[in-house]
């Protein structure tokens, strides 16, 4: 649940109470502007037969629950119908023949086939983000560097041939800098956000 609010708390509170009613064990993740409550470990994750987004904007680090079915709901469902949000659960969640129910006393984490796959698809997904936002972010010095290649190249033909002769060196200077100097900025450019991104994703 991406937030913190009453009517999140009271949701959290609603599926807490019903899962142990129907006998089921459950662990709520809270996600809000000052963080992360309770995230869900590896070990929770491989052991879960489901997992259910209660929330009304995107979660963060989605890419988390490759493996596993979920059930995205409304916030607001879990309060008014939440036997209605079980039974769907119910009906998509997926068997797991060697489920282990994680405690507060496991603190060691399982080093099998199944933990490595899903945390290696969890970084390979982060850092895809990381890389195309970083992409995203030296798109403009790209286009400005073209930008100012392009009006150079307009200017020399509308002013003529004399224009050129007179006045090439400063011409040429302008696009070396412009052109040359963005083109070599870009590679720092791209390199920081892309590290600032990963940065943040190894902070939550």
């Amino acid at each position: 649940m991406p937030s913190w609010s009453s009517t999140h708390l009271y949701g959290c509170k609603k599926i807490e109470d019903e899962a142990k009613k129907l006998g089921y064990a459950v662990k709520v993740e809270k996600q809000g502007a000052n963080g992360y409550e309770d995230k869900l470990t590896l070990e929770d994750i491989s052991n879960a037969n489901i997992l259910i987004i209660a929330a009304d904007v995107a979660i963060g680090e989605q890419e988390r629950f490759v493996d596993i079915p979920i059930l995205k709901v409304a916030v607001s469902e879990p309060l008014h119908d939440v036997e209605g949000v079980f039974q769907k659960a119910t009906q998509i969640m997926r068997p797991l023949s060697n489920q282990q129910i994680p405690t507060k006393e496991f603190k060691k984490e399982k080093k099998e086939k199944g933990w490595f796959k899903l945390y290696f698809k969890a970084c390979a997904v982060s850092l895809k983000n990381a890389v195309l936002t970083g992409i995203s972010y030296a798109v403009p010095v790209i286009v400005a560097g073209t930008a100012i290649q392009a009006l150079i190249t307009i200017i020399a033909q509308i002013a003529g041939v004399d224009y050129i002769k007179k006045h090439a060196n400063w011409l040429n200077t302008l696009s070396d800098v412009a052109g040359k100097s963005l083109s070599i900025l870009l590679a720092p450019v791209l390199a920081d956000y892309i590290v600032h991104m990963q940065w943040q994703i190894n902070q939550v």
